[in-house]
Parts: C-alpha cells; structure tokens; sequence
C-alpha cells in the first residue's frame, strides 16, 4: 500500500486554514456584536447631519464666531412697554417671557444684532422664536430689548430678548446654532 504523504499534508493544511478562517469570521463578529455604545472604536469624523451641542451653564459666557453672549435671567411677565408700539399685553393663554442676557461682539467692527433663531425650549423640546411685532422683527416690542442695538467691539451690551409662550411653557434653555456648522449652543436657564 502506497500512502501519498504530500495530499494528505495539503489537505490538513487546506482544512487548517479553513478552521482558521471560520475562527477570524466568528472573533470579527463577536467584536461587531459588543461593540461599546460610546463610539469609543469609532474614528471616523461625524457627519453633517449630526448636531453637537455646547452646553453653557446659567450664569456663564458662551462663544460664538462674532460675539460672547451671557444668560443672567429671565421674568415672566404679562405686558412688554415698547418705545415704538408703546404697551403690548399678552393673550388670555400667553406670557411673555424676558430673557436677560448680556453681549459683547468679539469682533473687529460694529454690526447690529437681530437675534432672530435664538430658540427658548423646554425640556421637551418644544421651542419658540422671538416675539415679533414688525415684519423685519421685533425691534420696538420692549424698551430694555437687545434686538436692533449696534454692538461696538468689545462693549457689553445688557437687554432682554422677548418670546411669547402658552402660560403653562417652562423655559429651559436658549439654544442658538453656530454659523455655518451643524453645532449647537445650548444656555440651560435653570
């Protein structure tokens, strides 16, 4: 009886490597599997339709490309005293919430601030832009309005930003989106 050494020898090594094969197909799956939920492994810049969010504590200054701007309040009130329209009351089932807030424009000249897109929502998610009470914003609806105002460079300037709620909306935080990115500053007013 003649045993051919060299097929016996190739078939081992062929069944060897399939074992080996079927054994990194399986480890590569159970890494898959338990991959941590922290996106820990995961190196790949984040897409742009993810939205980060910079969360800014009541009381703290946040940046922004053009100015720094400061959360020190808000009131809950039911008239606003414009230097234009005069006196503005609010609906049988609204507030008007003034949200006090201090800027300063960090750059290198003077513009105007209209603060259109500076949201108030509240924990759910609901959220509300500015009151407006002229079609170009609301530039008269309260004397102490920061809306309107030319910010020099490096000069605080202290106002309120004015939004109209149902009465029973609790603010939680102003958010306003970066120009230009997908990232979000988020003032929590709590």
């Amino acid at each position: 009886m003649i045993v051919d050494c060299n097929n016996s020898m190739s078939q081992k090594s062929f069944q060897f490597s399939i074992i080996v094969l079927l054994f990194l197909i399986a480890l590569s799956g159970v890494f898959v599997a338990f991959k941590p939920t922290n996106n820990a492994w995961d190196t790949k810049p984040k897409t742009s339709e993810t939205r980060g969010q910079t969360i800014v504590p009541f009381g703290d200054d946040g940046q922004l490309a053009t100015l720094s701007l400061r959360v020190n309040g808000f009131e809950v009130v039911n008239t606003i005293n414009g230097a234009l329209f005069g006196t503005t009351y609010s609906k049988d089932t609204t507030v008007f919430i003034l949200v006090d807030v201090s800027i300063i424009n960090t750059t290198n000249s003077t513009f105007t601030l209209y603060p259109n897109g500076i949201l108030l929502s509240d924990r759910n998610g609901v959220s509300y832009d500015i009151f407006q009470t002229t079609s170009s914003g609301a530039i008269g609806a309260e004397k102490r309005a920061i809306d309107g105002r030319d910010l020099g460079r490096g000069i605080e300037e202290k106002g309120v930003i004015v939004y109209e709620v149902p009465k029973d909306f609790i603010p939680y935080a102003l958010e306003i989106e970066k120009a230009e990115t997908k990232d979000t500053l988020v003032f929590e007013l709590n």
